[in-house]
């Protein structure tokens, strides 16, 4: 590779609780980076990586790299801060590569970083910008604490600095704008990149690790030192998900503290002014970041849309609350009814009449599209807000907030935090667009904690945003062609979110906009009937095949579990099948506990390539309980893969791995048990060891072909 010198060869060495390598009691992060960092072997009872570490690249090449100083890091000392930014400025003007690496000192480089770097600086259109994920190395080498990153998130962007400090620029635009502003101190790399990305035109994330950044006084891993990933319990925050970098380094002293949020708050405050928007900045303590917020400009008329049927009290619940406890007053009401008993329809008649609204009564089946493109044929507003009738506003701030980010000219869908009534639980932070289907992400997660870097606590970018509460302006939605009237109960604001986006706006989540939502009271729950369940599976196809290129979420890494959305690590548990045996004799079939209906169950496990995973919620909870995921193909072969958890297991099995076992038809060879086009029958199976009792599978459903069926079995699981 050009610009690339010897690069020393170093090892980096990762402990393991057993020797064998499937060892299940592995540390999640251990365990990606064994599946997918390259050149891995055993040797006594040691996993070793034998890499050479990242040589610099030769001034004058693709590629160049230039530290800054721990003066321009740091701050504190200005005068200090200011000859090191004037040196590191000297190094940009100076420099003739086409882009410039710009980190910190203290920075280790994977030893493919430069060869992926230089790659992608080299692709068509040329990036101005790009960036990676990371992760954390201590002073003993020790890695923890990824950061698997979204793509180019503007908004996210303006929350926090989440794309790092080891960027690559195209160095003509970084000379262009002159470099860092040594008025910014320990935070001029964030100002820089504010600055730096309003002017760039393509930008370019690279979904690996390729740093490291180092904490408690950890230096650059220099060539021969060996690099494990740790186990500690101290990363048990990560590992359940409570993680997140704040913009206040480690050990900085109060003074530090200080000058950083004001510098940030100025920051901030100065990408506002350059791009000609009102907003207000205020530092946060919860999560050390400068919160922005949007203001209104000038007092657009908001039409709130609130499709509703023979639900009077909570539609009453639900006005009371706007009226109550929304500060922006330029609002008006349409309340969309699809067929109310004469009773109700009499009741919410006079109630909407009391709060000046609209009530446009039309008897039909419910299409929330159809009832949500009838309201905004009848709003007068320049920005259009759905509204669920089972939602209830608790801070008066929530629709200016809204309403000011919904103005911004990029914006697309914007979205609210929504949380469970009386249990500070999460039920929508944004969508992500997983290989089954759209989730919400960290669905059922108390809110009282930060999750996978703040993302329940600041403004995210995000695929979509639930239409349960969901903003956007009236003309974006009319070009748009509204809501998909083909997908009446699902996914119509999923595929509206997609089509925004792809025609060039950025749909978000403020996460500041919190409001309480009782889910699916208005229409009920989508997995409780057997009609219910086909007609969701059909409306995911149509938008499936409506977006058939849209099959992963940019802002969602690949790195990440595809099985459900508390942003766990996406790896292989490596577990052995149980025996399954024919059923002895006649008698009748009982029914286990029930995790799932069959048809929820199958949406949420897929197949690719030889992997199987997914993740299933127990409704049914025992701690006594030994769970199974059971497959069984059409010969009558079966796997039995065990589960484990109390309320949601995730897992992803490599199926070609398994060990093979005898059943009625004999040996099966696991090698060849796998084809991507079988067939599998799917269920769920419960036994309540407490009580030793053996439940029979009665549950599962076919796949392959499309269709959907419950089926019995004679099979049960032995001891």
């Amino acid at each position: 590779m050009r610009g690339i010198g010897e690069k020393p060869e170093m090892e980096y060495r990762i402990s393991m609780a057993n020797e064998a390598f499937d060892d299940p009691s592995l540390e999640p992060y251990e365990r990606w980076i064994l599946e997918n960092e390259q050149e891995v072997w055993r040797d006594d009872g040691m996993v070793i990586r034998r890499i050479t570490e990242a040589g610099i690249p030769e001034p004058g090449g693709v590629l160049s790299v230039i530290r800054l100083p721990e003066a321009a890091e740091r701050g504190g000392d200005a005068r200090a801060a200011a000859s090191a930014f004037a040196q590191v400025n000297a190094q940009i003007r100076a420099c003739s590569s086409r882009h410039v690496v710009l980190c910190g000192e203290g920075i280790s480089f994977a030893p493919d970083a430069f060869s992926d770097l230089e790659h992608a600086c080299q692709t068509e259109p040329v990036p101005d910008f790009i960036y990676c994920d990371e992760d954390r190395i201590d002073e003993k080498g020790r890695r923890f604490d990824p950061f698997f990153k979204p793509d180019w998130s503007p908004d996210t962007l303006m929350s926090f600095l989440y794309v790092g400090r080891a960027g690559v620029f195209r160095t003509k635009l970084l000379q262009e704008i002159g470099g860092f502003d040594p008025g910014y101190g320990a935070s001029a790399y964030y100002d820089l990149v504010l600055r730096f990305t309003e002017r760039a035109e393509h930008i370019c994330h690279i979904p690996k690790v390729l740093y490291h950044v180092p904490v408690n006084g950890a230096k650059a891993v220099q060539p021969g030192g060996s690099v494990h990933v740790s186990s500690d319990a101290g990363e048990q925050n990560f590992l359940n998900g409570e993680q997140g970098r704040s913009g206040m380094p480690q050990g900085c002293l109060k003074e530090e503290q200080d000058c950083l949020k004001e510098e940030q708050v100025r920051l901030k405050e100065a990408a506002l002014k350059r791009r000609n928007l009102r907003g207000q900045v205020v530092w946060n303590e919860e999560h050390g970041e400068a919160d922005v917020t949007c203001l209104v400009d000038g007092e657009p008329l908001v039409s709130i849309i609130i499709p509703s049927k023979d639900h009077f009290e909570m539609l009453s619940e639900c006005l009371a609350s706007i009226r109550e406890k929304t500060g922006y007053q330029n609002y008006e009401l349409i309340i969309v009814d699809n067929g109310s008993c004469q009773e109700q329809r009499e009741k919410i008649d006079r109630l909407v009449a009391r709060y000046d609204g609209i009530y446009v009564y039309q008897a039909m089946p419910f299409n929330f599209a159809v009832m949500c493109n009838l309201g905004a044929r009848k709003a007068r507003g320049e920005y259009l807000l759905f509204l669920n009738d089972d939602i209830v506003a608790v801070r008066g701030d929530w629709l200016s907030i809204l309403l000011g980010q919904a103005q911004l000219s990029h914006a697309g869908a914007v979205g609210a935090k929504l949380l469970y009534p009386d249990s500070g639980r999460i039920q929508h932070c944004g969508i992500i667009n997983l290989s089954f289907g759209a989730v919400h992400a960290l669905m059922g997660k108390e809110d009282d904690r930060n999750w996978y870097f703040h993302r329940n606590q600041v403004t995210y970018d995000a695929c979509a945003v639930t239409g349960a509460c969901l903003m956007v302006s009236k003309k974006k939605y009319e070009d748009q062609g509204g809501m998909d009237e083909r997908l009446a109960i699902a996914y119509n604001d999923v595929s509206l979110c997609f089509h925004l986006s792809e025609a060039g706006y950025w749909n978000c989540v403020r996460n500041d906009a919190v409001l309480l939502h009782y889910e699916s009271a208005s229409r009920g729950r989508d997995d409780l009937s057997k009609e219910r369940q086909e007609r969701l599976l059909l409306e995911r196809g149509v938008l499936e095949k409506t977006f058939p290129h849209r099959r992963g979420d940019p802002f969602y890494s690949p790195n990440l579990t595809q099985a459900g959305s508390d942003f766990s690590l996406n790896t292989i548990y490596p577990v052995k099948p149980v025996r399954l045996r024919k059923r002895l004799g006649p008698g009748p079939v009982r029914i286990p506990c029930i995790l799932e209906d069959v048809r929820e169950i199958a949406r949420h496990w897929i197949i690719s390539g030889s992997i199987l995973e997914g993740h299933t919620h127990f409704l049914a909870q025992t701690s006594q309980a030994r769970r199974y995921l059971i497959l069984e193909k059409a010969d009558g072969a079966c796997l039995a893969f065990p589960l484990s958890g109390m309320n949601t297991d995730q897992k992803r099995f490599d199926l070609i791995q398994e060990k093979p076992f005898k059943n009625q038809t004999g040996e099966i060879d696991v090698g060849r048990w796998y084809y991507p086009y079988t067939t599998f029958r799917i269920a769920i199976d419960q036994r309540d060891v407490k009580a030793g009792v053996r439940y029979e599978i009665v549950l599962g459903m076919e796949r392959g072909n499309g269709r959907i069926e419950p089926y019995r079995t004679g099979y049960y699981l032995t001891a």
